[in-house]
């Protein structure tokens, strides 16, 4: 076996930053093998014990080599903390990437590499049970996914440690020995249908599949559907045979990847992968750049590029998209160039030299978006621009200013690209070495998938590769295709703007034909392209605006200095946090201004290098009238979207940040310690940034358009239901369209005003970020006028009370109906609530809950069919007086409209919860065991008294079998607790919803629109001033 030692290192560094001690991380290495038959496998081991203290230092890691057969590798990072209050929690995440996606897919049955994905769930030869493989994943873990893309299928499970073996076992026997019978043929089909129409919303296939329709040749891999629906796919016996045939050629060793990323030792983790994945089918596919390496590429002939396709909108939104087509080997001839990720790095820029920023500030657009898609033979550049008013009437203004920016790139300096590049290599190396600042399951399925561009010639390639080189010529030549190149523009135009209309207002005068997209069958025409939109307009070129390239980040100074010079990265790691409630309050003062609380380490579900900072502004001026819960909206959008903040460095640096709204509003952050607190006084300086007309102008355009989507979206309508029953002043969302229009810019700085004097700052710190970082957020916050009024923040807390008094205990139906809905599922999310349960009986539920959701998915979704999603929903929990907590609990459903009403859903979810209650007698008290110490359950929480409880308060016919003395003795008490349950039944209905013949739905008539918003409702009243329908009359108990 060929072996080449990977060169790591480690080394002392400067002195902590503050008292925390620091604890080298350990860097360990596993060479290559060459074993023929396996996947191309990585290995990464978190076993860093950081409990004790030791000096201050911080771990190097050089680049890998490139060897010359390197299918088996190992290296060492993503440290875990031991000793913490989440020490039991060890959670190890798996990934696989298999060379094979909807491009693979047969024209006769398009859809079937996204159907295939699905069907390996459940169950294979060796564990025939489906269950087997949602139980482990479920009840032990963090959960599992799965994605289908043009090229590639990735699969990913969290798992906790105990539990990885046992897991590995199931999941490799799923992916080589798969049942595929046909009873879940037919079941599964129906999700993937279910799947197209529940993101049937917005034009999201539209944009999707137009583009590769049109510009692509006849029958091309790429323009085929990659989603699939009862139509192409056909019936289970139709598609069976196929579906082996495709799984036995491309579901082998040969053409997979897998990245483990667990606590375990690397000695563990290479018996484990050499055991398990030798399970898996042998055949000739290969990984993906081998697959292209050996690929003849032939030239392709665009369609329709002098063309622009104007799509009918389902919603009120109007759009405009520019979509460069390339042959991809424009950009994989010569990976190390990483031009596709330059190019899009300098789209997405977002200073004030960005084109980003000057589309803004001239009001013609809310939002800028860059994105590509990419298969073996073409690739997709897409830049997509949502227009405001203005923008609409000016659409040459925006492709003027487009391309004059694309003309301006074309003479930066060479040593600017230079900088740039360096810059991008320091971010992946960051990543390779060290993960990002997002959930270590996506750091684990990136690497899988990024595995897939292993050769023997090129050696390992992260993300993109450190052995990388600038060419600028290749940058430049780019950018100068963008602007003669081949694209196509895609025009969406809104619903209330029927196409007959828009070419009156065109005035152009072409004859035209309104087509239909395939698959959605959405109206669209091909018009002529305007070239003049494209000249450059000398009376307004380029040289009048300040275009640039992205300008240096000054988050980045100091780690490009260190790798250039010394070739490693540096990182820290604070061994002492733990758990703690916080508070700061300067000289003079009474009471505390800041308070917040350190929350210790997460190691379960993200990266143990970063941290989180989350930073909120709580006053009752956000809710003290509706016209300012409107106002801190829009001061919310005028502060993140309209350029406070250089969104773009702040990502490249490797922070993950946004602004928050709703009760509060706040910052929240993610990220690496080393410049944590320089991001945050960047973020917090930009609450004091003055608020101009044009800031407001295009706050409200975004906002308007934002809860319009509200209004037509299930998920916004079904938690704001919610939400107006159970909380106070959550009622303004309903007339806010009326207060966004009017506020003028004059009530926002005097709305800012008040907020100043009558507010408090609560932070909240998670993970790896030094305790005193409190105290200098908190200093931050000295320039805000607290009022001294205000007393006690813990005492205002309590005082202003969030949660209103529930309903009476029974049963009461809230059904909304939305006129600009644009989905095609009804949603049923049924609550559960308890209005005073003591601590015990809190963890009892937690640890009855625990199981549910795989259990939920099985019954509803696939046993009944019901939809393509189906499970447990939000726990809720609010204390109240004497101890005693409300709890609530949710169980959902989302199922095509046309296929089940919303009684059938909402019985459908009663009748699984009794039949919960029966499940909960076949776990075995081992397995309880263990989910306690996975979950945190206190210990004195027993299986038999879930039981117990849980069967009496759900299920009618609940037998006592396997009850014991102590279980029956709380009897009593659940008895009452039965009696005062609500549950509370919101139904958003789709399109074209299904209604039964029930006295509940026959009792709902005479629907019509509200005054003051798109939502429509029918005869009743409630609380939420007629809004929704509100069934008053039906209080009996369950």
């Amino acid at each position: 076996m060929h072996k080449n030692n990977l060169q790591l290192q480690t080394q002392e560094k400067r002195q902590a930053k503050s008292s925390s001690s620091r604890t080298p991380v350990s860097v360990t290495s596993r060479p290559p093998k060459d074993i023929p038959g396996y996947p191309t496998l990585k290995w990464s081991q978190s076993c860093t014990d950081i409990s004790s203290t030791s000096p201050a230092s911080s771990a190097s890691v050089s680049p890998l080599v490139e060897n010359s057969n390197p299918p088996v590798q190992g290296i060492s990072h993503f440290p875990t903390v031991t000793g913490d209050t989440n020490s039991d929690a060890k959670i190890t995440s798996v990934a696989i990437a298999i060379n094979v996606g909807g491009t693979s897919d047969p024209l006769d049955c398009q859809g079937l590499a996204h159907f295939l994905e699905h069907m390996v769930h459940y169950g294979s030869n060796k564990y025939p049970d489906q269950e087997t493989y949602f139980n482990l994943i479920q009840n032990f873990g963090d959960g599992f996914n799965a994605c289908t893309t043009p090229q590639m299928t990735t699969f990913d499970f969290q798992v906790g440690d105990e539990f990885l073996e046992k897991s590995l076992d199931v999941f490799t026997n799923m992916l080589s020995d798969p049942l595929l019978d046909e009873e879940h043929m037919d079941r599964e089909v129906n999700s993937v249908d279910d799947e197209f129409y529940w993101k049937h919303a917005s034009n999201f296939w539209d944009k999707s599949i137009l583009p590769r329709y049109l510009t692509l040749p006849q029958n091309h891999p790429m323009s085929k559907f990659f989603c699939g629906t009862k139509e192409t796919l056909g019936s289970g016996a139709k598609v069976k045979e196929v579906m082996r045939d495709f799984h036995r050629k491309n579901y082998v060793a040969s053409a997979m990847t897998a990245c483990i990323n667990s606590t375990k030792s690397l000695d563990e983790l290479e018996n484990l992968a050499l055991n398990q994945f030798a399970t898996l089918l042998q055949g000739d596919r290969k990984t993906y750049q081998n697959t292209t390496d050996e690929f003849e590429f032939e030239p392709i002939e665009w369609r329709n590029c002098d063309k622009r396709i104007v799509l009918q909108g389902v919603d009120n939104y109007a759009g405009l998209e520019i979509l460069w087509l390339f042959q991809t080997p424009t950009f994989t001839k010569e990976p190390q160039d990483m031009i596709l990720e330059m190019i899009h790095t300098i789209l997405s820029d977002t200073s004030n030299q960005s084109l980003d920023y000057h589309l803004h500030e001239k009001g013609l657009i809310w939002n800028q978006n860059v994105d590509w898609y990419q298969s073996r033979e073409v690739t997709f550049i897409q830049l997509a621009f949502s227009l405001t008013q203005k923008g609409r009437k000016n659409k040459s203004q925006v492709f003027q200013t487009t391309f004059q920016y694309l003309d301006k790139l074309q003479s930066t300096p060479e040593p600017e690209i230079q900088r740039l590049f360096s810059e991008l290599r320091v971010k992946n190396y960051r990543a390779a070495y060290l993960g990002s600042q997002y959930r270590k399951a996506e750091d684990t399925v990136r690497f899988a998938t990024h595995l897939q561009l292993l050769t023997e010639e090129r050696g390992l390639l992260t993300p993109v590769p450190w052995n990388a080189l600038v060419n600028c010529q290749r940058v430049i030549g780019t950018l100068q295709q963008l602007i003669k190149g081949d694209f196509i523009v895609l025009e969406i135009i809104p619903k209330d703007l029927p196409i007959e209309d828009w070419v009156k207002q065109e005035n152009q005068g072409f004859i035209f034909n309104v087509e239909r997209a395939p698959h959605t069958n959405s109206p669209y025409i091909l018009v002529p392209r305007k070239d003049d939109w494209i000249v450059r307009n000398e009376n307004n070129d380029s040289s009048n605006q300040q275009f640039g390239i992205v300008p240096e980040n000054i988050f980045m100074a100091e780690e490009r200095m260190e790798i250039c010079v010394n070739d490693k990265f540096f990182s820290t790691i604070y061994d002492d946090i733990k758990p703690r409630t916080l508070q700061w309050k300067s000289s003079g003062n009474t009471f505390p201004k800041v308070i917040g609380e350190h929350k210790g380490h997460d190691t379960s579900s993200f990266n143990l290098m970063t941290g989180s900072v989350r930073i909120d502004i709580v006053s009752p001026v956000l809710h003290s009238c509706r016209k300012n819960y409107a106002l801190g909206r829009l001061w919310n959008h005028c502060i993140y979207y309209n350029y406070a903040v250089n969104r773009c460095e702040v990502e490249l640096a490797g922070y993950n940040a946004k602004f928050c709204e709703k009760e509060v509003i706040g910052i929240s952050i993610d990220g690496f310690p080393i410049h944590m607190m320089e991001i945050v006084q960047v973020w917090v300086s930009a609450l004091g940034n003055p608020v101009t007309d044009n800031m407001l102008s295009n706050a409200k355009e975004r906002l308007k358009y934002e809860m319009q989507l509200g209004l037509g979206s299930f998920d916004d309508l079904e938690s704001m239901a919610y939400e107006c029953m159970v909380l106070k002043n959550q009622e303004p969302f309903l007339d806010s369209f009326y207060h966004i229009e009017n506020c003028t810019l004059e009530d926002l700085h005097q709305f800012i005003e008040e907020l100043n004097k009558a507010s408090y700052v609560n932070v909240l710190l998670t993970g790896n970020l030094p305790i005193n970082m409190f105290y200098s957020i908190a200093r931050l916050f000295e320039k805000y006028p607290f009022s001294p009024d205000l007393g006690d923040p813990k005492t205002y807390v309590k005082k202003f009370e969030w949660s209103k008094p529930l309903f009476p205990p029974g049963r009461k139906c809230i059904r909304i109906k939305s006129k600009v809905m644009s989905r095609f599922c009804t949603k049923v999310r049924n609550w559960y609530m308890f209005d005073s349960l003591d601590q015990h009986h809190v963890d009892i539920l937690r640890a009855a809950l625990n199981f549910m959701d795989v259990q939920a998915r099985l019954y509803l979704r696939t046993k009944y069919q019901l939809g393509y999603t189906a499970g447990l929903g939000r726990i809720n929990v609010d204390e109240s007086e004497d101890k005693l907590y409300k709890v609530a609990f949710g169980v959902l459903v989302i199922a095509t409209a046309k296929k089940f009403s919303p009684c059938e859903l909402d019985d459908k979810i009663d009748e699984f919860l009794a039949f919960y209650s029966e499940y909960l007698k076949t776990i075995k008290k081992d397995e309880f065991e263990k989910m306690k110490k996975l979950k945190n359950v206190p210990a004195e929480v027993n299986l038999d008294e879930v039981i117990c409880w849980f069967g009496t308060i759900f299920n009618p016919v609940w037998n006592q079998n396997r009850v014991t003395t102590r279980s029956q003795s709380r009897q009593q008490k659940s008895a009452k607790e039965q009696q005062e349950l609500r549950k509370l039944s919101v139904q958003v209905l789709g399109k074209d919803a299904k209604c039964c013949c029930c006295a509940r739905c026959q009792s709902i008539s005479d629907w019509k629109s509200s005054p003051n918003s798109n939502l429509l409702l029918a005869s009743g009243s409630g609380e939420t001033n007629d809004y929704f329908v509100d069934n008053l009359n039906e209080t009996s108990t369950m």
